[in-house]
């Protein structure tokens, strides 16, 4: 071997020890963060903007996310894990190709679509684990811990399920001559909330039916003729919000209606109800007279009209996000836009954490922490 090829070894050496030294400082900076499931990176700002984002590995096609405490969980079909605003969290391996998960306070469940089987935890710890005898359609989960599980049975008809905090079944109600929509459950576990469709001479109606959970019977039962409710939370204090196609129904807690929002003409797109205080609403402008396709934003009787159509929104403390292809425009209760913010593929959801300034934004390629 001549003098010239020893010294392209020892060149070629020298460069891969190099490499290893600054890999190993990089690893070692990083030691908190898993690097390779979380990259961390510093965005150059439009004027008037500001932003930092994380990009967040995982399936967005078929994942899922929602608030839990001060953090957000996130389900794909591999894994489950709650993360904090640095993207940081302890994932857990699962198996399951359609994801579908939600969440109240501290507590989340999760559960494969159309499977028997459903898993609750607080934050990121297993709290039980129920399994029916028929397909779930529809999973929540109390602030207290309670899961209300809904299954469908032979024909149309539907079992609603309700598993207190150690998964003991404490409530069982059987919908059979109407179809099941929605239902949840009061913070004091007391009360079923449940939104049914019925169909008669008349055409169609929605019901919304308040149920007492230790006697088993119906406490009251509202009739809305041609409109359906799909989607009925309970608020802290006992009253609860019925969310349709048509109207947004307010309900004290004897089950009367508080009041009713109807829409008139315009079409929802979507909805964030979780604070009764502040709920968000996102219409097709078109319905108002504004031409081409835009959003019109409403919150506590405020309203903006946007360019575009909003793919989703979120509401936390006094800070609305509202999600338009990769844009992201975070404002204040008002609907001023305070930070503009641009995902890097088309929004699914948004999510809010604790602090009321970092957004976890699921998009169609994966996730992203953003502030």
């Amino acid at each position: 071997m001549n003098k010239e090829k020893i010294i392209n070894i020892l060149k070629n050496a020298a460069a891969i020890v190099v490499f290893c030294a600054l890999l190993t400082i990089i690893l070692y900076q990083n030691r908190d963060r898993d690097i390779f499931g979380l990259r961390a990176k510093e965005t150059g700002n439009e004027p008037g903007t500001a932003q930092t984002r994380s990009d967040v590995a995982g399936d967005g096609a078929t994942g899922d996310i929602c608030r839990v405490g001060d953090g957000v969980a996130v389900i794909t079909p591999s894994s489950f894990s709650v993360l904090n605003i640095k993207g940081e969290g302890k994932p857990r391996e699962i198996a399951m190709p359609s994801p579908v998960i939600s969440g109240s306070g501290d507590y989340v469940v999760y559960h494969n679509a159309d499977d028997k089987e459903a898993f609750v935890c607080k934050r990121e710890r297993p709290r039980y684990s129920v399994k029916t005898d028929n397909r779930i359609i529809r999973a929540k989960v109390t602030r207290g811990g309670y899961s209300i599980i809904v299954t469908e049975k032979e024909g149309y008809s539907s079992e609603i399920i309700v598993y207190d905090g150690g998964g003991d079944a404490v409530f069982k109600w059987d919908v059979s001559k109407s179809e099941f929509l929605d239902a949840d459950a009061d913070p004091d576990r007391s009360r079923v909330a449940l939104s049914q469709l019925s169909a008669g001479e008349s055409g169609i109606e929605g019901e919304i039916v308040l149920l007492d959970m230790k006697e088993a019977k119906v406490l009251q039962k509202k009739t809305f003729k041609n409109k359906l409710f799909y989607n009925i939370k309970f608020n802290r204090n006992g009253t609860y919000t019925a969310l349709g196609s048509d109207s947004l129904a307010y309900f004290n807690r004897d089950g009367s209606v508080k009041w009713e929002k109807k829409y008139g003409d315009r079409t929802l797109l979507k909805a964030d109800i979780s604070q009764p205080d502040m709920m968000v609403l996102a219409f097709s402008a078109a319905g108002s007279g504004v031409k081409g396709n835009s959003t019109e934003l409403e919150v506590v009787g405020r309203k903006r009209t946007m360019n575009g159509l909003a793919d989703a929104v979120s509401v936390s403390g006094s800070e609305i996000a509202a999600a338009f292809g990769k844009k992201v425009y975070v404002m204040n209760n008002g609907l001023k836009t305070e930070r503009k913010l641009e995902a890097g593929s088309s929004v699914k959801k948004l999510e809010f954490f604790g602090d009321n300034k970092h957004l976890f934004v699921l998009g169609n390629s994966g996730g992203e922490i953003m502030k």
